[in-house]
């Protein structure tokens, strides 16, 4: 019995070892995982943001080009004025 339980001493710092790494490395792994979700939905605001600024900058684009087209209609009014 005492050797037995020499044994299971010399051998539960193993033990224990082994599971506080799996502990780690599941915890680890999980971190990973959240990290990689987090960036994807990153990723997808990302997108989200330069189509925006794209649609943004053809909105402007536009209002230019009406603005222009007003601006010509008010000088050639005030010429036959």
């Amino acid at each position: 019995i005492s050797e037995m339980k020499n044994n299971w001493e010399k051998e539960k710092p193993g033990l224990i070892t082994d599971v506080e790494g799996r502990k780690i490395e599941e915890r680890i792994r999980d971190k990973i995982m959240l990290l990689k979700s987090l960036e994807q939905e990153w990723q997808q605001h990302k997108l989200s943001v330069i189509t925006k600024e794209e649609k943004i900058r053809m909105e402007e684009f536009e209002l230019k080009r009406m603005l222009k087209e007003f601006h010509e209609l008010c000088r050639r009014h005030a010429k036959t004025d």
